[in-house]
C-alpha cells in the first residue's frame, strides 16, 4: 500500500536551500519508504535542488517530486496559493501525512493547513507558528547553526532516533558530481555578491586582494550573481591578469558548483558560496559585517574560517544586513583588509613569492 508522501517546503533564498539538503538528507534517511515531496521557487533554488538529486541525493531521487511555488507571480495571492495547493495535492495522489516548514513566512504557514497534512511542523519564530501543530524553537546568536535548527525539526518528531550533529569533515557532500574536477593548488574563487550590499566586501579591498593573488601567481575565479557584474568589471579593469577570470552571472548551478569544487580555497562574505562551498569542504575565508557567524550561517566545514571587525559596538545591525550601512561608513567590512584576507587563505594556497605559476 503506497504511503502518503511527506512535504518539505523551502521557498527562501538559495543558501537557505544549500542548508536544507542535510535535512532532505536525513529525513529520507528516517523514513526510508516515504515518497517526498520539495516545494521551493522556480529558477535557481529549483536547479539547486536538481543538481543535489542528480548528485549527491541521487539515491532519492526515484521517490522525490520537486514542485515550484511562485510566490511572486501566479501563486501570491490567497486564492492563487489554495489553486496551487489543490493542484499539488492532485498531482501527488494524496494529501501529505506531514509539513515540514523550513521557510518562516506566514506563506509556508497557511500552505501547510491547505496541504491537508494533519502534522504540520514548523519554528515557533515563524509568523504561522499558530498554524503549526508542532512548533519547535529557535534560537538567534547563540551559535547553532542554520544546519543544526533545521534538523531540530526532524528531531522534535523523531525524538527516539539519533540524528548526529552535521558538523565535520567526515560528512558527504551533496552537491559534489561524480567525477570531481581536480582542486588546483594555486586557484581560489572570490565571491563577490549578496542581495544585501552591505554584506558585499568593498571593491577596493577585493582589488588589492586580486592584485597581491595575481601576483603570486594565483588563479583567481570571480563568481557571483549578476547584481555583482558591475563590482567584477572593476576588478577586471583594475587588475588586467590573465589569472583572474570572470565567471559573474555567467554559470548554471552546475558550473557554479564545479568552480568552487576545483579550487583550493574560496573568499566570500555571508552569502550562498559559503554553504555551496562548505558542503564541498572546500575551506572557506568567511568575511562577516553587518551580520555575526553566532546567527547560524558562518561556513561549517572545521577546515574553514571566519574574519570579522570584532571590536564594532553596532555589530550586527540586522538580521540580513540592511542595503546601507545605517552608521554611514560600513566599517565592519572595510576594516577587512586585503593583507589580513590574504594571510588567512595562504595555508590553503600553493604560491610562488616570485609570480611564477608553480
Amino acid at each position: 500500500m503506497a504511503q502518503d508522501p511527506i512535504w518539505i517546503v523551502q521557498t527562501s533564498f538559495v543558501g537557505d536551500c544549500v542548508l536544507s539538503l542535510p535535512f532532505v538528507h536525513e529525513l529520507a534517511r528516517s523514513f526510508p519508504e516515504t515518497p517526498l515531496v520539495i516545494v521551493t521557487q522556480p529558477g535557481i533554488q529549483r536547479s539547486l535542488f536538481e543538481t543535489a538529486l542528480e548528485r549527491g541525493l541521487a539515491p532519492l531521487a526515484s521517490r522525490t517530486r520537486l514542485v515550484t511555488l511562485d510566490k511572486r507571480g501566479s501563486e501570491k495571492s490567497i486564492w492563487g496559493l489554495r489553486r496551487w495547493a489543490d493542484r499539488a495535492k492532485s498531482e501527488s495522489g494524496a494529501d501529505p501525512s506531514r509539513v515540514f516548514c523550513l521557510q518562516r513566512s506566514f506563506r509556508t504557514g497557511l500552505l501547510a493547513v491547505l496541504s491537508g497534512a494533519e502534522e504540520r511542523i514548523g519554528f515557533a519564530s515563524g509568523a504561522a507558528s499558530f498554524l503549526y501543530t508542532r512548533a519547535v524553537r529557535r534560537t538567534w546568536e547563540q551559535g547553532e547553526h542554520e544546519i543544526e535548527k533545521n534538523l531540530d525539526l526532524l528531531r522534535a518528531v523523531l525524538p527516539e532516533s539519533k540524528i548526529a550533529p552535521w558538523r565535520g569533515l567526515d560528512r558527504p557532500s551533496l552537491l559534489a558530481a561524480p567525477v570531481r574536477p581536480q582542486r588546483a593548488p594555486d586557484r581560489a574563487a572570490l565571491a563577490l555578491g549578496s542581495p544585501w550590499p552591505t554584506k558585499r566586501w568593498p571593491v577596493e579591498n577585493a582589488i588589492e586582494l586580486c592584485r597581491q593573488w595575481s601576483d603570486q601567481g594565483v588563479e583567481v575565479k570571480l563568481i557571483g550573481d549578476p547584481s555583482a557584474r558591475v563590482i567584477a568589471e572593476q576588478i577586471k579593469a583594475a587588475v588586467p591578469s590573465r589569472l583572474i577570470e570572470d565567471h559573474v552571472g555567467q554559470t548554471s548551478m552546475k558550473e557554479w558548483v564545479d568552480i568552487l569544487d576545483s579550487s583550493a580555497v574560496l573568499v566570500s562574505g555571508d552569502s550562498a558560496s559559503v554553504h555551496v562551498a562548505s558542503d564541498l569542504a572546500v575551506p572557506v575565508v568567511g568575511l562577516f559585517g553587518p551580520t555575526i557567524p553566532e546567527f547560524g550561517f558562518a561556513p561549517w566545514r572545521t577546515n574553514s574560517s571566519v574574519l570579522q571587525t570584532p571590536d564594532l559596538v553596532c555589530r550586527p545591525c540586522s538580521i540580513h544586513g540592511p542595503k546601507r550601512c545605517p552608521l554611514g561608513h560600513h566599517k565592519c567590512l572595510k576594516n577587512i583588509g586585503a593583507e589580513q584576507v590574504l594571510g588567512a587563505t595562504k595555508p590553503h594556497l600553493l604560491m610562488d613569492p616570485l609570480g611564477k605559476r608553480l
